[in-house]
């Protein structure tokens, strides 16, 4: 807002002060409905509150708050974009029999002792026979009238133009005033490099930029000899031969260096924290491991992502590619760009699915700094601690930090744990679909590990009493890390879900497992494997496949924009929702999901998914002639490879 006002030529400052809010203002602004619903959703969220009683009941609230002033050229005036007043409309919602539910569920989940396993022709004929029936129940109803929606009420005063949004100043006087937001005031972020160099900057200079972690050669002898053979693919015993030292770009431009160590070793890791305001020193530090030759992207989501603005970068993107001579490999840059992309178009689906599950479960979520790395991989190539060469790999996404803070608006503790899981159900299965979808090549993820169990008839064990852990694990059939893992969480008080062997998929074979906080719903969902055998543990999905091109890359990624701008991503959220729905089936336990909260909304997620694919076909349509009908033309301009 500040930023807009200067450019205009207005003059404009940060308040910083105490305001004050009416409780039914309060509820309307954050969607809650009761008092102390609305309370909540600030305290819970950092932000400093106190509530103002009458007759021991909430009468309004107090809280710190920092806005925007305009100098109009007689007063300053109030600038706050952050609050706004709604409309509500209720959504009709959708029955479904909960007798039937538990009828189905007592046929279809076999329980022995701490493992369970699913009737996979139960759970098809049974879901068959519901989405039947909640087609015939929803007709033509959109989105908004099944789930409801809210719209912000615009007003006029005084004949002036609109002010964005308006606020309510109590009689304190302001504590500051400032033109440039305080360094103590900003969100800090630190990444401290392999060697234990460190760089140091507010997340507002780097939020909405590329962010990598890539390797180059360490000196010059170096990049001679990787010239000399033609790139890191050619060097025989590379980690020998050619030393690599990575650096942290940001846009493209080197802001600090890790010290060097043997290309292909996976012997480095990089630690990134956030700092937040009003904390002394509590740095909240998440730790990558590194491979010598991979590249890194860093997506880092500080809100919602941003439809328009992937939209925008894709254009940018296909232009560069477009310019590309006959068989001219992609560049680097062109690498990290596809990677960044692939990381906002995870965050940006994950947000639209999480919204519809916030609205089934009557759940307000504020969603924190969230984080992933997104890796183009090497794979070394030989035995015994001796690489002789390096191939081509896959890619992989590692969501490291996912936070979100949500509250019932009802303050129903039951909601707000059904929607952590059910949006780590989402995470994870959007993680192996947002690379099918972008690379049309098999993906793995913790999500897509359990849905396999399930259908192969692997039991499902269930693990969360320390005394009997190793007798449990005995039976397991899972790397060393994997069990350790396990028994760390396990006697530190969480549930851990494990399939009691492994999985293949095309050309990758590992095992999946969740840890999880019974008490929260918070969640970690883990894959241990790689290709041909490697044993790579990763908090996210990967490639089961060898990728050799990103033939048409950014086509595909620039028509899932347009699906996701023209209809909410319809085909792809649809698809989404039906796989986690029968994800959520195959996970169904009486420990960790309790039948009566769980049920209803696998099968409501299944409905929408119905409907989101039969709206989003007109669009589908549309984008996609279009697509085909200039793809020759641009497939004769340019043509590029895997770099």
């Amino acid at each position: 807002m500040l930023a807009l006002l200067r450019t205009s030529g207005i003059p404009s400052r940060y308040v910083r002060g105490d305001v004050e809010l009416r409780i039914e203002d309060l509820m309307n602004w954050t969607g809650a409905k009761t008092p102390e619903a609305a309370i909540a959703i600030l305290q819970r969220n950092k932000i400093p509150t106190s509530v103002i009683y009458k007759f021991d009941k909430p009468e309004g609230i107090i809280f710190d708050h920092i806005w925007v002033e305009a100098f109009d050229g007689h007063n300053w005036r109030l600038m706050d974009p952050s609050f706004k007043t709604y409309v509500y409309t209720e959504g009709t919602g959708i029955n479904i029999s909960e007798e039937d539910i538990v009828n189905f569920a007592e046929a279809a989940v076999i329980y022995d002792g701490n493992t369970i396993s699913v009737d996979q022709e139960l759970t098809a004929s049974f879901l068959e026979t519901q989405i039947s029936l909640l087609e015939n129940t929803t007709g033509n109803l959109t989105t908004d009238e099944l789930l409801g929606k809210r719209e912000i009420l615009i007003t006029e005063k005084n004949n002036l133009p609109p002010y964005l949004a308006r606020g309510i100043i109590g009689d304190r006087k302001p504590a500051e005033e400032f033109s440039e937001m305080p360094e103590n005031m900003r969100i800090k972020v630190k990444v401290i490099m392999p060697g234990g160099s460190e760089y140091i900057t507010s997340l507002s200079m780097i939020a909405g930029k590329r962010a990598s972690l890539v390797y180059i050669p360490a000196t010059d002898t170096d990049q001679l000899i990787l010239d000399y053979y033609g790139g890191i693919y050619n060097v025989p015993f590379p980690s020998l031969i050619v030393q690599m030292k990575p650096v942290l770009q940001v846009d493209g431009e080197t802001v600090a260096t890790g010290t060097s160590t043997g290309l292909a070793l996976s012997n480095q890791s990089v630690q990134i924290g956030f700092l937040r305001p009003g904390t002394t020193g509590e740095w909240e530090f998440t730790n990558k491991p590194l491979t010598a030759g991979n590249r890194y992207n860093i997506c880092i989501a500080t809100q919602k992502t941003s439809q328009d603005e992937m939209k925008r970068l894709s254009e940018i993107a296909q232009e560069e590619i477009t310019g590309l001579p006959g068989d001219a490999p992609m560049t680097d840059d062109m690498i990290d760009n596809s990677l960044y992309l692939s990381g906002m178009l995870y965050f940006s689906m994950v947000d639209v699915l999480s919204d519809y599950a916030s609205k089934s479960l009557d759940v307000v979520p504020v969603g924190h700094i969230s984080m992933g790395y997104l890796c183009n991989e090497i794979k070394p190539v030989g035995f015994f601690g001796i690489i002789w060469s390096i191939a081509r790999g896959g890619a992989h996404i590692d969501v490291v930090r996912s936070v979100k803070c949500p509250t019932s608006v009802t303050r129903n503790s039951d909601a707000e744990i059904s929607w952590m899981r059910m949006c780590g159900l989402i995470g994870t299965n959007m993680e192996h679909a947002m690379f099918e979808m972008l690379y049309g090549i098999d993906s793995v993820s913790t999500g897509r590990i359990f849905h396999e169990a399930s259908t192969q008839g692997i039991p499902i064990h269930i693990l969360d009493v320390p005394e009997t852990l190793e007798a449990d694990l005995a039976v397991i059939s899972a790397n060393s890390v994997v069990k350790e893992h396990i028994r760390t969480y396990v006697n530190a008080g969480y549930t851990a879900m494990i399939p009691q062997r492994g999985i293949t998929l095309g050309s990758w074979s590992g095992q999946g497992w969740i840890v999880m906080n019974e008490e929260t719903g918070a969640a970690g969902y883990m894959i241990c494997g790689g290709l041909h055998g490697e044993t790579t543990m990763v908090n996210g999905g990967s490639l089961t496949q060898i990728v050799h091109n990103l033939v048409r890359l950014y086509d595909k990624i620039c028509t899932l924009i347009q699906l996701i701008v023209l209809g909410g991503g319809p085909i792809a959220t649809g698809l989404a929702m039906i796989r986690g729905a029968l994800l959520m089936l195959s996970l169904v336990t009486e420990v960790m999901f309790p039948l009566f909260i769980l049920y209803p909304f696998v099968f409501f997620i299944f409905a929408l998914g119905i409907i989101f694919i039969y709206t989003g076909l007109v669009s589908l349509i549309e984008v996609l002639e279009e697509y085909y009908a200039t793809l020759p033309r641009r497939m004769r301009r340019r043509k590029y490879a895997y770099a």
